[in-house]
């Protein structure tokens, strides 16, 4: 998105990015990822319904901006009927 003329609208992101690139940004995300993954391991040893529940939950969340990301990207690059 970026590349395509987009904006970071997340300011820690954005921060992230400014100071360490690419590079910092897969960090910033990979660090992300293994935190959620690490709550919802905690929380599922102890009640597993509220793990499975937050790892769907997380997942869901996920998408979100991917899917948004990818509609901007139909409609700016859709051939006009």
């Amino acid at each position: 998105m970026l590349h395509a003329g987009g904006y970071e609208v997340n300011p820690l992101v954005c921060k992230v990015i400014a100071h360490g690139g690419l590079l910092g940004l897969l960090s910033y995300k990979f660090a992300l990822v293994i935190l959620v993954i690490l709550i919802c391991e905690y929380l599922a040893s102890r009640r597993r319904p509220i793990g499975r529940w937050l790892a769907r939950l997380s997942i869901v969340l996920t998408a979100l901006p991917v899917t948004a990301s990818i509609v901007q990207l139909l409609t700016i690059f859709s051939p006009i009927s």
